[in-house]
């Protein structure tokens, strides 16, 4: 995916041949659409197609017996977009919080066809996202200047606890919180976060988490509550709680906040009613 006639073809008219008929040809290439098919598919399902009416009647006595509700947690993501960074709100309501997410968008990331430069971009600009000063600048790393990363002010309140309870000073600090948040603080852990594109060549540096690859995972929970029953994350009461985010975001651009829930599915046994915590 990373060969040159790959990324032309994602660049979407950028050329990379020099001249004549190749670079026409090229050209051609980069402006069509991408398209593709699925054929010679096979798929076998497995279910049940009939209930037995004793297994019906022993469900309906464990039901009569049961007084208290049953809960059934589940997955659930809710996403939102921002036009600003300063005080950007996301609404939940579900049993708990697990985690949160948190990118910086581009101005132009709403755009199907938007650009890449071919020579030093890896990702579209709808994927590119980018740490920023308060006036949406680019944050540079300075070997001679180690503050030139610092004044990054990131948190994240949600009721009137605030994660991390220290605001997040060190751009360079969101790699580490993220990458402790997806892998545990494994000594063995491999991400992307550092990886980039410079001079038509794989390149791997600070710079380019920075200007590419600025993704925030804050963890709340010990794993995921849904799938273990154990709900370790922040506790919302299934009600409804507002998400304070405070992050930079590019010149006109917009802050992505998504939050890894778990919800639940309550069934009331004396009226039958079925409910969602979301």
């Amino acid at each position: 995916m990373n060969t040159n006639a790959c990324i032309a073809k994602q660049a979407g008219g950028t050329a990379i041949l020099a001249g004549g008929a190749d670079n026409n040809r090229a050209l051609a290439a980069a402006r069509a659409d991408v398209t593709y098919k699925i054929q010679d598919i096979e798929g076998y399902v497995e279910c049940i197609t009939q209930t037995t009416p004793l297994y019906i009647k022993l469900i309906t006595m464990l039901l009569d017996s049961k007084e208290q509700q049953i809960r059934f947690p589940y997955q659930n993501f809710v996403t939102g977009v921002v036009s600003s960074g300063k005080n950007a709100r996301l609404q939940v309501n579900s049993g708990c919080i697990d985690a949160m997410v948190v990118l910086p968008l581009h101005p132009n990331f709403n755009n199907g066809r938007s650009l890449i430069g071919v020579a030093d971009d890896l990702s579209a600009q709808r994927y590119k996202f980018t740490a920023c000063d308060s006036a949406g600048s680019v944050i540079t790393v300075s070997n001679a200047n180690f503050t030139s990363t610092q004044g990054s002010n990131m948190q994240i309140q949600i009721g009137s606890d605030t994660f991390p309870k220290v605001p997040i000073n060190n751009y360079l600090q969101v790699s580490d919180i993220t990458n402790n948040s997806l892998f545990s603080n494994s000594l063995y852990s491999q991400n992307l976060l550092f990886n980039g594109w410079s001079a038509n060549a794989s390149s791997y540096s600070r710079q380019k988490f920075l200007s590419e690859n600025f993704v925030w995972v804050q963890s709340f929970s010990d794993g995921e509550g849904w799938a273990s029953k154990i709900l370790t994350g922040i506790d919302s009461a299934s009600q409804n709680l507002d998400v304070i985010v405070n992050a930079n975001t590019p010149a006109n651009g917009s802050l992505f906040i998504g939050a890894l829930l778990t919800s639940l599915l309550v069934f009331d046994t004396r009226t039958g009613q079925v409910s969602v915590v979301q």
